[in-house]
């Protein structure tokens, strides 16, 4: 799991145990990486990174990067990925679609909606976006 939620954001709160839980290991980013794209990515294929998080702005700009990548090069560095969960912000049926068109073929990755008002708890309700 990519830990790349500021701390100070209840979202951090599953990147920060989640891992613990499911006998997995959490990676960090140096300060400044989670909002550099080319980091991320370089990150996720370094540290074979399965799961994930982005607020819809994010998952915007790393789409935007992706999408200039030759396809050779992005498919040899999201072959881990398997999970990308989206929440924090309203997630547009484009940024579905382009997830779909750009990640997703690379080994069937999946995104995950997820929607919970911070007053009950961090997520109360998910939505696979096939």
């Amino acid at each position: 799991i990519m830990q790349k939620t500021a701390i100070t954001f209840d979202v951090s709160v599953w990147e920060l145990f989640w891992w613990a839980f499911v006998g997995s290991k959490v990676c960090l980013l140096s300060v400044g990486g989670e909002k550099n794209p080319a980091v991320i990515l370089e990150t996720i294929a370094r540290q074979k990174i399965t799961t994930m998080h982005f607020v819809p702005s994010m998952l915007h700009a790393f789409l935007e990067y992706v999408e200039q990548l030759p396809a050779a090069e992005l498919g040899s560095k999201l072959t881990s990925l398997r999970y990308v969960f989206a929440s924090g912000e309203a997630l547009t049926v484009s940024q579905v679609a382009r997830f779909h068109r750009y990640i997703a073929p690379v080994n069937g990755a999946r995104i995950i909606n997820l929607y919970g008002p911070t007053e009950a708890t961090v997520d109360v309700s998910y939505f696979n976006c096939e």
